[in-house]
């Protein structure tokens, strides 16, 4: 468990492109939980007549950096925490100055999130795979399909072979950084789709690679939406 988060830290690939790695960002309203939750943490311990232990104050720092470093480490923060907190729970050292400090920096965050929701697009919808473009992949049945990384858990459920899914941990060793020059038109991406040898492409209209499709002889539209498309290549 210690060392998992270490091990996948060192992937910059990783960390660059997924979003459940990215580190926890003061201009994410969603993230100031994240904040909040550490003040009390940390502000609890400070106002407590107990003396902090070495191996507490330790652990919190352990969490905390992996909690700052990526969004998907939250939850080490509660589940060791947990244990140790509440030996600081009781009879407070509290002052009107450290309650001062304590309530600017927990109203700080909150106004701070209530002016970065503003700024939240909420137009911006997901996109999922309806009933009617699954039906249409199964029949059209691909040998070879090169979707995007959000659609792959759907296909799977669907018992449709995927190219990459959401667990990028199983990919990102072998063919993760291909599907990233393939999907946003990097570095030889070209030759690497006839190395791969794809017959079929669903992918998202807001990304690189569906200009190049659309503008491509060698394929036909099979379905498209507002958001997603499905190509057939034509020619061998």
């Amino acid at each position: 468990m210690l060392i998992y988060p270490y091990s996948n830290m060192t992937d910059t690939l990783m960390l660059t492109y997924i979003n459940e790695w990215q580190p926890t960002s003061l201009s994410n309203p969603v993230h100031y939980i994240y904040y909040i939750y550490l003040i009390f943490i940390i502000m609890t311990m400070l106002l407590s007549d107990k003396k902090i232990k070495l191996l507490d104050f330790v652990l919190l720092g352990f969490v905390t950096y992996l909690g700052l470093k990526s969004i998907r480490f939250w939850v080490y923060s509660p589940i060791i925490m947990s244990y140790i907190i509440f030996d600081y729970i009781g009879e407070q050292k509290a002052s009107i100055f450290s309650l001062s400090v304590f309530s600017g920096l927990i109203l700080g965050c909150f106004v701070l999130s209530i002016i970065n929701i503003t700024r939240i697009d909420l137009n911006k919808k997901n996109v999922y795979l309806n009933k009617e473009i699954i039906d249409i992949v199964k029949k059209e049945n691909p040998k070879r399909l090169f979707n995007m990384y959000d659609y792959g858990g759907e296909l799977i459920y669907n018992d449709i072979k995927v190219f990459v899914d959401g667990r990028a941990d199983l990919y990102s060793k072998y063919n993760y950084n291909d599907y990233i020059d393939i999907s946003t038109g990097k570095n030889d991406y070209v030759p690497l789709i006839d190395v791969y040898g794809f017959d079929y492409f669903l992918i998202s209209k807001s990304y690189p690679i569906y200009t190049y499709i659309k503008y491509n002889n060698n394929y036909e539209v099979i379905y498209e939406n507002k958001d997603l498309i499905l190509y057939k290549k034509t020619v061998n």
